[in-house]
């Protein structure tokens, strides 16, 4: 009795040190590491950082969650011989990447090779200027909220839609160009567009604020037809952080 507790105490010290959360300890019956790499469909790069969620194709129960380390690599310790569905995801980066996996056929069979797509992350705050000071007497900045964000190519097709939260904010997730515009629209705003931007695939870009410009009174009875033209600048986004 003694002994089948130091091996159930052992085995799930294993598990906390390669990052492994189980669920349910009776899944684990003893066996092989199994070894496996989330890479990059096209570069061959593995991918780190990137979660993966283990489910049993019989139960339809996940079993084992782990994270690939910064190569890609990653283990899962003492699974049955069964079926399994390795859920692979980054938020923002990766989109959802699923790989049935059969333990029940040779070893020298089981491929845990896993290709993803990877893209990048851009984000960014819609603000306007306010009537409110800071104590040095600069105007404070408000958060915008239902501006329409255009996702273009450099030759203005548009690849995705998104619109400003409550707090501004703005986030697109897993773009796969290495550069992007944005077009900014509302109807109270002059309609912005960007000079293209750098997109690394992989990380995160972050935009500084965007500040928005109301359209004058003496121009909000035309049609957007009407003025659009005008009221459509170029700006420069900053230089962005990556992360």
């Amino acid at each position: 009795m003694f002994i089948k507790k130091l091996a159930l105490i052992s085995l799930v010290i294993v598990c906390c040190v390669q990052m492994i959360g189980c669920v349910g300890i009776d899944q684990f019956t003893g066996g092989n590491v199994l070894s496996g790499k989330v890479v990059d469909t096209i570069t061959g790069d593995g991918i780190g950082d990137v979660n993966i969620k283990v489910v049993s194709e019989e139960k339809g129960e996940a079993v084992c969650f782990v994270k690939t380390q910064s190569q890609g690599m990653f283990e899962v310790a003492n699974l049955k011989k069964q079926k399994y569905r390795f859920i692979c995801k980054k938020e923002g980066i990766v989109p959802e990447r699923i790989k049935v996996v059969d333990l029940t056929k040779p070893e020298k069979d089981t491929d845990l090779t896993i290709t993803a797509t990877v893209g990048g992350l851009l984000k960014g705050r819609m603000v306007e200027k306010s009537e409110e000071l800071d104590s040095s007497g600069k105007q404070l900045l408000k958060p915008v909220s239902s501006v329409k964000v255009k996702l273009l190519t450099e030759n203005n097709t548009k690849l995705k839609e998104e619109y400003s939260a409550p707090t501004g904010e703005f986030t697109f997730s897993y773009i796969e160009l290495n550069t992007c515009k944005l077009r900014i629209e509302h109807g109270v705003y002059f309609w912005l567009e960007t000079q293209p931007i750098a997109i690394e695939k992989g990380k995160e870009t972050a935009m500084e604020d965007i500040v928005l410009e109301r359209i004058p009174e003496i121009m909000a009875g035309a049609t957007q037809e009407e003025y659009q033209i005008i009221r459509i600048r170029t700006v420069e986004p900053s230089h962005p952080d990556t992360q």
